[in-house]
C-alpha cells in the first residue's frame, strides 16, 4: 500500500524530473508559458468548446507578438501571449467546465502553440494554429490559421525567407508558392520550407551551402555599427556651426535641387549604378549622406552618416558629387552655407 508520505515523495520526484527536463533544454519553467485547458464558453445564446494548448517561451517580445497576431488578429497583437489569451477568453460572456453542460457542444474553437525544438542559443521552431467552427444561421463557418516559423534568438525576430536564403532562392520559392502560406523549420543541417500547391503540401530543404552565412552577416552588422559611430564623430567636426536645412526658422530660403524634390528623385533614379557585388549579395536599403550646399550652389563636404555597404556608400557619394548646382539657402537676404541630409535608396529593379 502506498502511504500518504510516499505519495508526497513521488510527487516531489515528478517535480524534480520535470524541472530537470527544462534545464536540460536550456530553459526554466519560469521561461515557459504552459496552458492546457478546455472550457465551455458562452457568446450570447451560443456555446463553444474552447480548447487551448500552449507551450512557448515567455521572454521574447517579438515572438509573443507573432504568435498573438496569428491567434487573435492584428488588432490584438501584444508582447505577452498570456495577456493576449486572457483578453481573448474574457470576451466570452462566461466560461464553465464543459462537463457541467447537458448534451454536446456543436461549436468549436481551438488554439495551439507548440515549441518544436531548435538551438536554444540561436533559433527556435514553432507551430501556431487556430481553428473556429461556428454556426451562423443555417450555415457552418470554419476559420483556419496556421503557420510553422523560425524565431531567431540572436537578432530577436521571426525570420523571413529573405533573412535566411539567397535572393534568387527566395524569388523561386515565392513564385512557386503563390498566395499559399509558407511554413519554415530549421535544424543544424539547413532550412525546410513547405507550402500548399494544387491542394497538396510540397516541401524543399536547402542545405547549409545555400543559406546566408549568419556569422558573416553578424560581422558585417558589427562593422557597420562601429563605422557609424566613427562617422558621427567626424560629422560633428565637419558640420559644427553650419545651419541645418531642417532649421527653417533660421532660413528665409531652404536650399533645393533644380526643379525640386521630385526632379531630384528622378535624377537619382536615372543616374544610379547599382554595384554588381552588392547586387549579387542581395544587399538593399538606404544610405544617408550629409553635405553642405555652399552660397554659390555647389555641394561640398559629402559624407555618409548612415552606412549600408561600402560599395553602396561609395555609389551614394558619387551620385551627390555628380549633382548639378543647387539653389542655395538664404539668411538675412544673403546666400549662406547650409547642411543638407539626403536619403539615397538602393532597391533592385
Amino acid at each position: 500500500m502506498i502511504t500518504e508520505k510516499r505519495m508526497k515523495v513521488l510527487a516531489l520526484l515528478v517535480m524534480f524530473i520535470q524541472a530537470g527536463c527544462c534545464l536540460a533544454q536550456g530553459q526554466t519553467s519560469a521561461d515557459m508559458l504552459t496552458i492546457q485547458e478546455t472550457k465551455a464558453a458562452r457568446a450570447g445564446d451560443q456555446w463553444f468548446k474552447v480548447e487551448t494548448t500552449i507551450h512557448s517561451h515567455r521572454q521574447y517580445g517579438p515572438l509573443n507578438k507573432a504568435i498573438t497576431r496569428i491567434l487573435f488578429g492584428k488588432e490584438k497583437t501584444t508582447e505577452s501571449l498570456e495577456d493576449g489569451w486572457k483578453q481573448h477568453m474574457a470576451e466570452y460572456d462566461s466560461t464553465v467546465d464543459p462537463n457541467t453542460l447537458d448534451g454536446p457542444i456543436g461549436q468549436r474553437e481551438k488554439m495551439v502553440v507548440e515549441f518544436k525544438g531548435g538551438d536554444e542559443k540561436h533559433y527556435l521552431n514553432y507551430f501556431v494554429g487556430y481553428m473556429q467552427l461556428a454556426i451562423q444561421g443555417k450555415e457552418t463557418v470554419q476559420k483556419n490559421r496556421e503557420r510553422n516559423f523560425v524565431f531567431d534568438i540572436v537578432h530577436n525576430k521571426v525570420l523571413s525567407l529573405g533573412d535566411v536564403l539567397k535572393p534568387e532562392v527566395v524569388e523561386q520559392i515565392k513564385g512557386d508558392a503563390g498566395k499559399a502560406t509558407i511554413h519554415m523549420a530549421m535544424d543544424n543541417e539547413g532550412l525546410t520550407v513547405s507550402y500548399k500547391k494544387n491542394g497538396k503540401m510540397t516541401s524543399r530543404t536547402d542545405n547549409i551551402k545555400e543559406l546566408v552565412d549568419w556569422q558573416a552577416v553578424e560581422k558585417r552588422e558589427q562593422a557597420i555599427l562601429a563605422q557609424n559611430a566613427k562617422l558621427q564623430k567626424e560629422i560633428e567636426e565637419a558640420y559644427g556651426g553650419v545651419i541645418k536645412w531642417t532649421e527653417k526658422d533660421k532660413l528665409e530660403r531652404v536650399p533645393s535641387f533644380p526643379g525640386g524634390d521630385q526632379a531630384m528623385m528622378m535624377w537619382l533614379f536615372r543616374h544610379q549604378k547599382y554595384p554588381a557585388e552588392a547586387k549579387a549579395k542581395g544587399i538593399r536599403g538606404n544610405v544617408i549622406c550629409a553635405f553642405i550646399v555652399e552660397p554659390d550652389g555647389q555641394l561640398s563636404t559629402v559624407k555618409v552618416i548612415k552606412s549600408l555597404d561600402p560599395d553602396l556608400d561609395a555609389e551614394a557619394i558619387r551620385l551627390v558629387n555628380a549633382m548639378p548646382k543647387w539653389t542655395s539657402g538664404k539668411q538675412n537676404g544673403e546666400p549662406v552655407r547650409v547642411r543638407y541630409d539626403l536619403t539615397v535608396n538602393f532597391f533592385m529593379r
